[in-house]
């Protein structure tokens, strides 16, 4: 009777899942981590533990407790991609700020370096010389500096795609929690 009530629940909740799993492919929303998705599947693994609890079946309930920890990982999964193309959307907006303030510098020595050029034309030969390697050394200053701040720039790249990677494996992990949820659930229903 138990099996017979178990097998009737989770049709139901199946079949009320369907037109949520079809507009979540028609709004082309990557598989389970719709905000909609997890909300119907809490409320889905909530009531398979209720319902475990009031028909005292172990194997209900424990499909719940699996279904809750997928939802869970799934979610760490989604915030963990969220957090990573943060980082990196801050990383490229640093790295932009950090080139227009390399241009606006480089654009400041340049001027200062007309300015100097014009006076250094009026003076002496020795003092012509002199100039032109302040300039040089300015610009190779300048230069290290861009150096230094694309590394850094890289850096935060890196950082964020190993960050990104990191969800990436979260949610494959989240993914083999389903699936094995799914097994679980075709091997309940087949015996």
């Amino acid at each position: 009777m138990a099996t017979i009530t178990r097998k009737a629940l989770l049709g139901y909740l199946e079949l009320t899942r369907l037109p949520l799993t079809a507009a979540e492919r028609a709004l082309g929303k990557t598989e389970g981590t719709w905000p909609l998705t997890i909300a119907a599947d809490r409320l889905q693994a909530s009531i398979k533990d209720v319902a475990g609890r009031v028909l005292r079946d172990e194997t209900l309930r424990a499909d719940a407790n699996l279904q809750h920890a997928a939802l869970d990982e799934r979610l760490r999964a989604v915030q963990a991609e969220a957090e990573a193309e943060r980082i990196r959307i801050e990383a490229d907006r640093k790295l932009a700020e950090e080139r227009r303030a390399a241009a606006e510098a480089k654009a400041e020595v340049a001027a200062r370096d007309a300015q100097r050029d014009r006076k250094v034309a009026e003076e002496v030969g020795a003092k012509k010389a002199a100039a032109r390697k302040v300039t040089a050394a300015q610009e190779q200053a300048l230069d290290k500096r861009e150096a230094a701040a694309k590394r850094a720039s890289l850096d935060k790249e890196a950082k964020a795609v190993r960050e990104q990677r990191a969800a990436v494996e979260a949610k494959a992990e989240a993914l083999e929690l389903e699936d094995e949820l799914a097994r679980t659930r075709a091997k309940r229903k087949s015996g």
